[in-house]
Order: structure tokens, then C-alpha cells, then sequence
């Protein structure tokens, strides 16, 4: 009789391990990472994607998948040179040990760079001005009335400043040139170029037609229009064109 109920255990035993083993991987799910990026960028500039320290742990792993065959591990990649080939989704999953996070994405806007020109940064020249050339020393941006946003850049002579529509830093981008008369929209500017006599009199020009240019680089604006023509008020025809890159201070 004992030689039975052993045997019997035994068969039980058997059977309760067998139900409870399983072939089914253990799933350790994370929260989704925040992700974002400095889109929208010029072409030719660094495409940014930025993710926070997923935790204090440091066995977390990023793994960025992108347009163009992009893959990456580091937390924040840098895409230098920009093109339009970039432009698209970004993906990011993070895990850590057997944990993952879902797939958060997030899209980059690449913008075609019309303004090729390269002056040397902080600088302007005066084509056909008296006074030819500048070299900045002084920078300024704030909003104003009327719904304004400015960057200005001066050396006591020159001074350039560049009106945005709205109260806050602009985004990157081109922007078309409209005149002091025209009213300002999401996609134009408003330039003018102002000459200080020693006598502290001034002239302001205005700039006629053509595309500014503006990128953050490392958090600052940086502002570039090439050859553009600029008139008096009371001019019909060109008093001078300028070329100019300055770097918000």
C-alpha cells in the first residue's frame, strides 16, 4: 500500500511541473522615452535628436532608426549636413536588460537652403556704399510692438536689424524680403540697414526684394541674406546691395 501512494505522488509531482512550465519569453515593458529634435533645419545645418537621460541606470541602450539608413546608439545624434534625404521619421527605442520601451517617433523638416552665400560671420559689405564694410560687435533680439520680433547686429556706423511677424523667436527657415510699406506675414521679413554719421544723423535703408536666411546653431539664431539691394525711402533705383551673416549674442 505504501509502495502505491509513492508511485502516486510522484505522478502528481509530474504533473504540476509540467503545467507550469512554459515556452513564452518573459515581457518587461518600459514607459515610452520623450523624443524631439531641432526641426525644422536648414539644409546644410545639424539635425539635432534629443532624448532625456532614460533613467540613472547606465545600462540603457538607445537604438535611433531614421530616413537614409539611419542607426544610431548614442542618447542625442548629430546629423551633420543636412539634405532633404534626411528629412522624415525618427524612431527610438530604449531598453534596458531584458526591459524595452515601445518605438516613440518623432519627424524632421528639412528646408531647402537657398541662401549659399558664405560671408565671413559677424560681417557685412556694402557694395557701392561709401562706407563698405562692417564687423559687429554689438547684437541685440527682442519683441516689440506691433506683433514684432527683431535681431539686430551693429558696429556704431552700420547697424542691420531683421523684423519677424510675432512676439517670439522665429523657427528656422527662409523668409522672402517685403518692403517697409507691406505688411508682414509667417513667411516674410522686413530689413533695413541704418548709417550712422559721426554727427549721430543716420539714413535708413530699406531692403527691396530677395530671402533671408535663419538657423540655431548650439541654441543661437544666426541670420544671412546675400546680395540683397537696399534704397532710401525717396530712392527709385539701388543705393547699394549687402552680404551679410551675424550670430545672435
Amino acid at each position: 500500500m505504501k509502495k502505491t501512494l509513492s508511485i502516486l505522488l510522484v505522478f502528481i509531482s509530474s504533473l504540476v511541473f509540467f503545467g507550469c512550465s512554459s515556452s513564452e519569453p518573459i515581457a518587461c515593458y518600459l514607459p515610452a522615452p520623450i523624443v524631439s529634435s531641432n526641426s525644422p533645419v536648414l539644409s546644410g545645418q545639424s539635425i539635432n535628436l534629443i532624448t532625456p537621460i532614460y533613467s540613472e541606470s547606465a545600462n540603457a541602450i538607445y537604438e535611433w532608426t531614421g530616413p537614409n539608413g539611419f542607426v544610431s546608439n548614442v542618447q542625442n545624434p548629430t546629423l551633420t549636413t543636412a539634405t532633404s534625404a534626411m528629412a522624415g521619421e525618427y524612431s527610438l527605442k530604449t531598453t534596458i536588460g531584458i526591459c524595452e520601451t515601445p518605438v516613440t517617433k518623432t519627424t524632421v523638416e528639412v528646408i531647402i537652403n537657398t541662401v549659399t552665400c558664405t560671408p565671413t560671420n559677424n560681417t557685412a559689405t556694402f557694395t557701392g556704399a561709401s562706407d563698405p564694410s562692417a564687423n559687429f560687435y554689438f547684437f541685440d533680439s527682442y519683441a516689440f510692438t506691433e506683433n514684432r520680433y527683431r535681431f539686430l547686429a551693429g558696429d556704431g556706423s552700420w547697424n542691420i536689424s531683421v523684423d519677424f511677424l510675432g512676439d517670439t523667436t522665429p523657427t528656422s527657415g527662409i523668409y522672402s524680403i517685403v518692403n517697409a510699406a507691406t505688411t508682414l506675414t509667417a513667411s516674410t521679413v522686413r530689413v533695413t540697414a541704418r548709417y550712422t554719421f559721426l554727427n549721430d544723423t543716420f539714413k535708413d535703408y530699406f531692403a527691396k526684394s530677395g530671402d533671408v536666411s535663419i538657423a540655431y546653431v548650439g541654441g543661437k539664431a544666426v541670420i544671412k541674406f546675400c546680395a540683397i539691394p537696399f534704397a532710401l525711402p525717396t530712392s527709385t533705383g539701388t543705393d547699394f546691395t549687402s552680404t551679410t551673416q551675424f550670430t545672435q549674442d
